[in-house]
């Protein structure tokens, strides 16, 4: 709720042509003997396909800025067997203050986590790992939710959209919730409020445009830093004072101790650990 996303109800069948390009690796299409399918004989593989031709219509009767999503089932043909997965899907264009397919993607990013946070228990991790296997998306992320994959969220590829008739930038996601939403309402063991109170840093890293934020997200995590609590997305610039194809991207981390005050020096040492990491491995130069 509060998205502002507007549940569709499509048809399972699609052309043969749009279900080919959401096809999984070594899958095909499962198809209806059915004379009445006519051009559309295809069992979509992902609703993603269908959601985009709701967008076109709606952007034809003059509807921009729409975001849509729908409970179904995708299928195919693999292994010898028929496979159904029951999905949620969405799609969504990028805000009106960020006309990019970046702005699309943190959009996108935000309500995936938002559903998340109402379906899975609280003490799950939600990771979003690097996806370059997903084909009919051009920049992806996996998304793992306790440890399993649960699905995949990213702006959809140009060619994708231009095959739907489509020109702006746009993000989609694609859930398999069943294994949450079998075990809901999720068992939230009570936690103890922190005793002592944190510390929080901001970091403020200029990257090339195509280092995505997860990548930066992941080499702080894997510097150990003592006692982080949470890394959070501040905001991303970009302008002529940073100069083309770079952007500068702040975060916040924010440290905490079970068993005393976090001092000042030591959220330091851990921050200029960070920033060590950042400049070694993403060629990051660090505005403080």
């Amino acid at each position: 709720g509060g998205m502002g996303f507007i549940e569709s109800i499509t048809h399972s069948l699609v052309s043969e042509k749009a279900a080919e390009a959401f096809l999984p690796k070594g899958a095909t299409a499962l198809r209806v003997d059915d004379e009445r399918a006519g051009g559309e004989p295809a069992l979509r593989p992902s609703v993603v396909t269908s959601l985009l031709r709701v967008r076109r219509h709606n952007e034809d009767q003059g509807a921009m800025n729409l975001r849509v999503f729908e409970f179904a089932s995708a299928f195919h043909h693999a292994k010898g067997t028929h496979v159904e997965r029951p999905t949620l899907a969405l799609v969504c264009d990028a805000p009106a203050d960020a006309r990019d397919a970046q702005g699309a993607f943190r959009l996108m990013r935000g309500v995936v986590e938002r559903v998340l946070a109402l379906v899975a228990p609280r003490a799950a991790k939600i990771e979003f790992v690097r996806d370059d296997s997903t084909a009919w998306l051009a920049a992806a992320a996996r998304v793992v939710a306790g440890g399993v994959d649960i699905g995949v969220v990213g702006v959809v590829d140009g060619r994708i959209l231009k095959a739907h008739g489509l020109e702006r930038p746009t993000a989609a996601a694609e859930l398999e919730l069943r294994a949450l939403l079998a075990k809901y309402p999720p068992e939230n063991a009570a936690f103890e409020l922190p005793a002592f109170p944190a510390a929080d840093r901001d970091i403020s890293a200029i990257v090339a445009d195509t280092v995505a934020y997860g990548d930066i997200e992941r080499v702080i995590h894997a510097s150990g830093l003592a006692h982080l609590e949470s890394i959070s997305f501040v905001t991303t610039f970009r302008g002529r004072q940073i100069g083309d194809g770079r952007k500068s991207v702040s975060l916040r981390l924010v440290f905490r101790k079970a068993d005393g005050t976090m001092k000042s020096e030591e959220a330091d040492a851990s921050v200029a650990r960070a920033i060590a990491a950042l400049r070694e491995q993403l060629a990051a130069e660090i505005r403080t």
